[in-house]
């Protein structure tokens, strides 16, 4: 079986790893530094994660050999706020900007030289990453640009901070009071829309239950970090710049996902119920909290996205907010001024034949969703697809599901086992037996 990573959309920085810098209506497979075309790193066993800000992206790759199993970070794409770690910052017309490469955090010249990468999240212009060890708090990193606060270090000189990396303190969430030497910080998940940051975080002391917080920094004014901080004259803060707990209101349950839009903020809870800070100026808010058998949550920009568990136990998505481009994916006339509705299921021309719905990913403003037939995977998608980031060949948005992957005339196509969505870009993990 032979693994590679595809991709399509938005690439004016080589943030597709594709070798150049043209946008791709179709899926391409990705490079790696140091290896030929199509083909991962040796002893590559998955690809975790992959993340993407505005013009770069992040990998997280497991791999193994008979010694050890490791958790590399690689990275491509605009390098120019230090997003990508690197001490030099390249151009965008370097050939290595358009492939992953290895990323250098420089663990091994610290105090941290025992982590490893385990979670990895990006915002606009900013790169996080979550470092772990056996029994030691969980480290949180941020590399890039602090528009808005994104770094969670509060106030640096942005010159000076270029290619620099920055630890994030999350010791100060607990009061130290009430904290035993021997209990252990522990993030649970991180992610990020364009210029805020949520993670939940697990208090671990040595004898007790562990205690959930949730902590979010960045861009502030609409709410999406909770109930505003106001100023003297009782305006909201723009800005929270450090990581600050997040009042959740505990009677729905454990926070087990958040999703991040562009100025609203949604939380999925082990209930199954749903609740959500922020702006609802494009509907995105709308109905949520009558949800219920909410089974994983996902924000466009514009909008929120939900799988649901229907009456015979079939999972469907719920979607609610912004129209304009057809992120709704079903036939909606909304009113001029909004371009919203108040909430619905999409529909899949499935016919009689009912897939099973595995995971629904959300970008910037298109959706993708990976359901099993009877004999394969298909990925599906609507939306956006100003860059071609839909990878069916044009840039003509989509208002209603399409299938993107498999290509109907491929006699013999890859398996795709995964999939992951960004700024105006779309990724795909694909199989293929080997000849």
């Amino acid at each position: 079986m032979v693994t590679s990573l595809h991709a399509a959309g938005s690439n004016s920085q080589g943030q597709l790893a594709s070798g150049n810098l043209e946008d791709a209506s179709l899926f391409r497979p990705c490079l790696f530094s140091g290896y030929d075309t199509g083909i991962l790193p040796p002893d590559t066993t998955k690809i975790v994660n992959i993340a993407s800000g505005a013009n770069h992206t992040l990998l997280l790759l497991e791999r193994s050999d008979k010694e050890k199993h490791t958790l590399d970070l690689w990275g491509c794409g605009d390098d120019r706020k230090g997003q990508l770690g690197s001490a030099v910052a390249d151009t965008a017309e370097s050939s290595s900007q358009a492939r992953f490469r290895q990323i250098d955090l420089g663990l091994d010249r610290s105090s941290l030289e025992e982590y490893t990468p385990r979670l990895i999240a990006a915002s606009w212009e900013t790169t996080f990453v979550v470092l772990s060890y056996p029994d030691k708090d969980d480290v949180l990193i941020s590399m890039g640009s602090n528009d808005y606060g994104d770094l969670g270090v509060g106030d640096v000189d942005q010159g000076s901070s270029l290619a620099q990396i920055h630890r994030i303190d999350l010791s100060q969430i607990v009061k130290t009071s009430s904290r035993h030497e021997s209990t252990r910080l522990v993030v649970e998940d991180l992610t990020a829309g364009p210029h805020h940051i949520i993670a939940h975080l697990l208090i671990v002391p040595p004898n007790n239950p562990p205690k959930q917080v949730i902590i979010g920094w960045g861009a502030s004014r609409h709410g999406q970090l909770g109930p505003p901080n106001l100023n003297s004259s009782g305006r909201a803060l723009p800005i929270i710049p450090k990581p600050q707990i997040i009042p959740i209101d505990p009677t729905l349950g454990t926070v087990i996902k958040s999703a991040c839009g562009n100025q609203h903020t949604v939380f999925l809870r082990d209930s199954g119920r749903v609740s959500a800070f922020g702006s609802n100026r494009k509907g995105q808010l709308n109905a949520l909290g009558a949800l219920r058998d909410v089974q994983s949550v996902g924000c466009t920009w514009n909008g929120t996205y939900a799988i649901v568990l229907g009456g015979e136990g079939e999972r469907k998505v719920w979607c609610t907010g912004s129209h304009s481009r057809g992120q709704l994916g079903r036939t909606l006339a909304p009113s001029p001024k909004s371009q919203t509705d108040q909430g619905g299921f999409v529909h899949f021309p499935f016919g009689s034949t009912l897939p099973i719905l595995r995971n629904l990913i959300c970008g910037s403003e298109h959706v993708l969703c990976l359901v099993d037939k009877r004999v394969d995977t298909e990925i599906w998608g609507w939306g956006w697809n100003e860059h071609g980031n839909l990878g069916i060949g044009t840039t003509d948005d989509t208002p209603v599901p399409t299938k993107l992957w498999p290509k109907a005339d491929d006699p013999n196509p890859s398996r795709c086992t995964n999939m992951w969505a960004g700024c105006a870009t779309s990724w795909l993990v694909l199989n293929k037996s080997e000849l």
